[in-house]
Protein backbone atom coordinates (compact mmCIF):
# COMPACT_ATOMS: atom_id res chain seq x y z
CA UNK A 1 0.00 0.00 0.00
CA UNK A 2 1.47 3.64 -1.17
CA UNK A 3 1.03 6.37 1.18
CA UNK A 4 0.37 9.75 -0.74
CA UNK A 5 0.37 12.77 0.83
CA UNK A 6 -3.15 14.65 0.33
CA UNK A 7 -3.06 16.29 -2.81
CA UNK A 8 -4.65 19.75 -2.76
CA UNK A 9 -6.21 20.94 -6.14
CA UNK A 10 -3.01 21.89 -7.64
CA UNK A 11 -1.20 18.60 -7.87
CA UNK A 12 2.09 18.81 -7.52
CA UNK A 13 3.53 15.69 -9.48
CA UNK A 14 7.77 16.50 -8.18
CA UNK A 15 6.36 16.24 -4.38
CA UNK A 16 4.43 12.93 -5.30
CA UNK A 17 7.60 12.11 -7.09
CA UNK A 18 10.15 13.12 -4.37
CA UNK A 19 7.75 11.38 -1.74
CA UNK A 20 7.58 8.00 -3.92
CA UNK A 21 11.47 7.90 -4.02
CA UNK A 22 12.09 8.88 -0.02
CA UNK A 23 9.27 6.03 0.54
CA UNK A 24 10.85 3.44 -1.98
CA UNK A 25 14.73 4.77 -0.68
CA UNK A 26 13.47 4.04 3.06
CA UNK A 27 12.25 0.86 1.66
CA UNK A 28 15.71 -0.39 -0.26
CA UNK A 29 17.31 0.45 3.06
CA UNK A 30 15.41 -1.86 5.28
CA UNK A 31 16.09 -4.29 2.28
CA UNK A 32 19.12 -4.16 2.58
CA UNK A 33 19.25 -4.79 5.96
CA UNK A 34 16.99 -7.23 6.35
CA UNK A 35 19.32 -9.48 3.44
CA UNK A 36 22.15 -8.83 5.99
CA UNK A 37 20.90 -9.96 8.89
CA UNK A 38 19.56 -13.01 6.88
CA UNK A 39 23.28 -14.11 5.91
CA UNK A 40 24.39 -13.19 9.40
CA UNK A 41 21.50 -16.13 11.01
CA UNK A 42 22.41 -18.62 8.13
CA UNK A 43 26.25 -18.51 8.99
CA UNK A 44 26.09 -20.66 12.27
CA UNK A 45 26.02 -24.11 12.30
CA UNK A 46 22.46 -24.80 13.12
CA UNK A 47 20.35 -21.29 12.88
CA UNK A 48 17.63 -21.08 14.99
CA UNK A 49 14.18 -21.78 13.21
CA UNK A 50 12.01 -19.20 14.83
CA UNK A 51 14.26 -16.00 14.03
CA UNK A 52 14.30 -17.70 10.18
CA UNK A 53 10.79 -17.38 10.20
CA UNK A 54 10.47 -13.84 11.36
CA UNK A 55 13.20 -12.53 9.43
CA UNK A 56 10.99 -14.53 6.39
CA UNK A 57 7.80 -12.61 7.25
CA UNK A 58 9.87 -9.06 7.51
CA UNK A 59 11.62 -9.58 4.37
CA UNK A 60 8.36 -10.78 2.18
CA UNK A 61 6.44 -7.63 3.58
CA UNK A 62 9.26 -5.42 2.49
CA UNK A 63 9.32 -6.99 -0.52
CA UNK A 64 5.24 -6.05 -1.62
CA UNK A 65 5.87 -2.83 -0.10
CA UNK A 66 8.73 -2.25 -2.37
CA UNK A 67 6.84 -3.65 -5.06
CA UNK A 68 3.89 -1.03 -4.39
CA UNK A 69 6.22 1.21 -4.68
CA UNK A 70 7.87 0.83 -7.84
CA UNK A 71 4.61 -0.12 -9.50
CA UNK A 72 3.67 3.88 -8.09
CA UNK A 73 6.60 5.27 -9.06
CA UNK A 74 6.99 3.40 -12.66
CA UNK A 75 4.16 5.36 -14.86
CA UNK A 76 6.03 8.51 -13.40
CA UNK A 77 9.44 8.02 -14.38
CA UNK A 78 11.18 9.53 -17.56
CA UNK A 79 12.08 7.10 -20.17
CA UNK A 80 15.73 8.19 -20.16
CA UNK A 81 16.28 6.69 -16.39
CA UNK A 82 14.01 3.93 -17.38
CA UNK A 83 16.52 1.35 -17.77
CA UNK A 84 18.61 2.25 -14.51
CA UNK A 85 15.55 2.29 -12.70
CA UNK A 86 14.52 -0.89 -14.04
CA UNK A 87 17.88 -2.29 -13.53
CA UNK A 88 17.97 -1.15 -10.39
CA UNK A 89 14.58 -2.56 -9.20
CA UNK A 90 15.55 -6.25 -10.56
CA UNK A 91 18.72 -6.08 -8.69
CA UNK A 92 16.71 -5.17 -5.23
CA UNK A 93 13.80 -7.86 -5.68
CA UNK A 94 16.46 -10.61 -7.29
CA UNK A 95 18.32 -10.36 -4.08
CA UNK A 96 15.13 -10.51 -1.84
CA UNK A 97 14.19 -13.29 -3.28
CA UNK A 98 17.17 -15.61 -3.30
CA UNK A 99 17.78 -14.29 0.35
CA UNK A 100 13.97 -15.22 1.01
CA UNK A 101 14.88 -19.04 -0.62
CA UNK A 102 17.77 -19.48 1.08
CA UNK A 103 16.19 -18.71 3.96
CA UNK A 104 13.14 -21.23 3.71
CA UNK A 105 15.55 -23.64 2.67
CA UNK A 106 17.70 -23.16 6.01
CA UNK A 107 13.67 -23.04 7.49
CA UNK A 108 12.97 -26.61 6.01
CA UNK A 109 16.31 -28.50 6.74
CA UNK A 110 15.60 -27.29 10.62
CA UNK A 111 12.67 -28.86 10.92
CA UNK A 112 13.74 -32.17 9.10
CA UNK A 113 15.91 -32.12 11.44
CA UNK A 114 13.78 -32.17 14.66
CA UNK A 115 11.97 -34.61 12.84
CA UNK A 116 14.30 -37.20 13.23
CA UNK A 117 13.92 -38.07 16.99
CA UNK A 118 15.45 -40.92 18.61
CA UNK A 119 15.78 -43.33 16.01
CA UNK A 120 19.10 -44.41 14.84
CA UNK A 121 19.62 -46.09 11.67
CA UNK A 122 21.75 -49.44 11.66
CA UNK A 123 23.89 -50.92 9.54
CA UNK A 124 21.04 -52.24 6.65
CA UNK A 125 19.07 -48.88 6.93
CA UNK A 126 16.24 -49.45 9.06
CA UNK A 127 15.23 -47.09 11.96
CA UNK A 128 14.83 -48.71 15.09
CA UNK A 129 13.48 -46.80 18.50
CA UNK A 130 14.24 -47.17 22.19
CA UNK A 131 17.21 -48.51 24.08
CA UNK A 132 19.08 -51.65 23.46
CA UNK A 133 20.33 -53.77 25.97
CA UNK A 134 21.89 -57.05 25.37
CA UNK A 135 20.86 -60.22 27.66
CA UNK A 136 22.75 -63.32 27.94
CA UNK A 137 20.55 -66.55 27.60
CA UNK A 138 21.04 -69.99 28.17
CA UNK A 139 22.63 -71.89 26.19
CA UNK A 140 20.42 -74.68 25.51
CA UNK A 141 21.06 -77.97 23.07
CA UNK A 142 18.54 -80.88 22.40
CA UNK A 143 19.02 -83.82 24.57
CA UNK A 144 17.62 -87.08 24.07
CA UNK A 145 15.26 -88.31 26.42
CA UNK A 146 15.55 -92.11 27.19
CA UNK A 147 13.25 -91.51 30.07
CA UNK A 148 15.59 -91.18 32.84
CA UNK A 149 14.94 -88.93 35.54
CA UNK A 150 18.38 -87.84 35.46
CA UNK A 151 18.77 -86.58 32.02
CA UNK A 152 15.31 -84.69 32.32
CA UNK A 153 16.55 -82.97 35.63
CA UNK A 154 19.73 -81.96 33.80
CA UNK A 155 17.30 -80.01 30.52
CA UNK A 156 15.48 -78.21 33.56
CA UNK A 157 18.13 -77.15 36.00
CA UNK A 158 19.47 -74.28 33.43
CA UNK A 159 16.15 -72.99 32.80
CA UNK A 160 15.17 -72.64 36.48
CA UNK A 161 18.51 -70.59 36.90
CA UNK A 162 18.27 -68.69 34.16
CA UNK A 163 15.24 -67.16 36.10
CA UNK A 164 17.41 -65.96 39.19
Amino acid sequence: MVLLPQRTMKTDFSTDMEFLKDERKALRTTAERLVDEAEALLKPCAPNGEELEVIIERLQLTHRQLNDVDAAIEPLIFEQEADTQFATITLYGDEIVTSLSKLKSAVKSSRDETKVDSTNPNEDGTRMTGMTVKIKLPELGLTKLDGEKKKLAAIFRPIQNSDR
